[in-house]
């Protein structure tokens, strides 16, 4: 049994483990402790694990009598024959602060119980079983929600962002708090679209406080998950558990918990590289109308300088061509907007009497005017009465909008597409239809996911952020409705 308990020491997941009869002897003391043994019947981490059954109990943070802040973890464990003992396993706060954090180095992080607001870690390395420095920022129920990001300021009078987010099944709570302008720095380098990828940092901040809370809930998840899945084999054995008995079931766990964290760590690769790519996207997308947009207003101002007129019909080119970059950064920045909504849980529709049938052809009449070339490639079959219903007009005007758009520019030049909105069984159907690229098979489960681009529509790479259908798809949603699409392979077209 001593060395079963001290095989435990020897994974790195713990700094002491010892072992107590039922009524708080030390049956296998602590190497690490200098095998001190004693009666601990008195403390709250053996009563609570005696009356709490088969559950793994956290402590509150405390000082050891050698003076080191530490937590334990105890559990009670049935030795046979009806003897029962509780297993406990200490973990030293100064090796946990030496952990490293997703969080950039300029980030301050920190970790507390919010039972009494004891700090167990600390960017700086310092202050440990003392007040959480973000309790004297902000008042105490700024952090009682489960997640979130407040803006508080220092003693400075400095601005700060907080995000804070709970540990999953525990009573801690990490937060982690930047300056303000080291927060927004990369957001400020977009120049004059500072105000709308601001919400997009927000989310970016959410989402990051999310990662550092994701990945210390799966360092102390796998402590207590270790304890729990006592009676879960593990599906690759990395400790060789010796016996048959409860403490060799949990070596099994450990091995299981190993696995766990295998997985956990490829998820967070893949996040971060939609992350970078999507940054990587917006950068190139918002860069590109700029570029035709400052020729055209150059050569307009030289022209105006020189005193030579254009004509009416240069001048209207110009303007149209303004207009088109105008209206594609106005595209590009709503449906960055949109996303930070649905991430956000604001994606809210203004739903009232409508017509359906008028507003399918206000959109073909004015996607055929933007562009002259698009004359006659769109067709339109509608009933002729109203489609009438309560929707929101809006964003059914920009759902239609995207898969007809989608279907154009996806398609050889002077290709038809066709738009049908039909009536069925008390419900509307609409179908958009074109005869361009395809889409491969495989890619139709993912194609309403943010981001994602089918293999060919890489090759034929035609501008945006991969955003549109999974906006699309929310709208659709949100009606009470669903979205999907077909296609029998690449070049044979697409129907939504």
């Amino acid at each position: 049994m001593s060395e079963r308990v001290e095989l435990l020491t020897g994974t790195g997941l713990f700094d002491a483990t010892w072992l107590l009869d039922a009524s708080g002897e030390t049956l296998v003391p602590s190497d690490r402790l200098n095998r001190f043994a004693g009666n601990y019947a008195n403390r709250e981490y053996f009563q609570q694990a005696v009356s709490g059954g088969d559950e793994v109990w956290v402590s509150r943070p405390f000082l050891t009598r050698a003076g080191l802040p530490f937590i334990v973890l105890s559990t009670r464990v049935d030795l046979g024959d009806g003897q029962r003992a509780v297993l406990v396993g200490g973990l030293s706060l100064q090796r946990l602060g030496l952990q490293s954090t997703l969080a950039s180095r300029s980030y301050h992080v920190e970790l507390f119980d919010r039972r009494d607001g004891i700090l167990l870690r600390d960017t700086d390395l310092g202050g440990v079983l003392t007040r959480a420095p973000v309790l004297g920022l902000l008042p105490p129920d700024a952090l009682a929600a489960p997640e979130g990001v407040r803006e508080a300021f220092d003693e400075s009078g400095s601005r700060l962002l907080v995000a804070h987010a709970q540990v999953p099944d525990t009573e801690w709570t990490v937060v982690v708090t930047a300056r303000l302008r080291e927060a927004f720095a990369p957001v400020t380098r977009m120049g004059g679209w500072v105000v709308a990828i601001a919400a997009l940092a927000g989310a970016i901040s959410l989402l990051l406080s999310q990662w550092v809370g994701r990945d210390v809930a799966v360092r102390l998840e796998t402590l207590r998950d270790g304890f729990a899945a006592l009676g879960t084999p593990a599906g690759e054995q990395r400790v060789q558990a010796r016996g048959d008995d409860e403490v060799a079931q949990l070596t099994d766990g450990f091995n299981d918990m190993a696995a766990r964290i295998d997985r956990t760590q490829k998820e967070l690769r893949e996040a971060i590289a939609i992350r970078d790519q999507f940054l990587s996207m917006a950068s190139h997308e918002l860069r590109t109308p700029l570029t035709p947009l400052k020729a055209t207003l150059e050569l307009l101002i030289r022209q105006s300088e020189s005193g030579v007129g254009l004509t009416p019909e240069r001048q209207r080119a110009s303007f149209q061509r303004l207009t088109r970059q105008v209206d594609r950064l106005t595209r590009l920045i709503g449906d960055m907007l949109d996303v930070s909504r649905l991430q956000s849980g604001r994606f809210a529709l203004a739903v009232a009497p409508m017509d359906l049938t008028a507003l399918a052809r206000e959109v073909l009449e004015r996607i055929q005017s933007t562009r002259p070339e698009r004359q006659g490639l769109v067709s339109l079959d509608v009933p002729e009465g109203p489609l009438v219903g309560r929707w929101d007009e809006q964003r059914l005007d920009q759902l239609l909008t995207n898969l007809v758009e989608n279907a154009l520019r996806y398609s050889p030049p002077g290709t038809p597409v066709c738009m049908r909105v039909r009536e069925e069984d008390g419900r509307v159907r609409v179908d958009v239809e074109d005869r361009g690229i395809g889409i491969p098979r495989e890619s139709l489960p993912q194609l309403f996911t943010p981001f994602f681009r089918a293999r060919n529509a890489t090759e034929h790479y035609a501008g945006g952020l991969g955003l549109g259908l999974a906006i699309c798809r929310e709208i659709v949603e949100r009606h009470g409705g669903r979205i999907q699409a077909s296609s029998e392979g690449p070049g044979k077209g697409t129907c939504f």
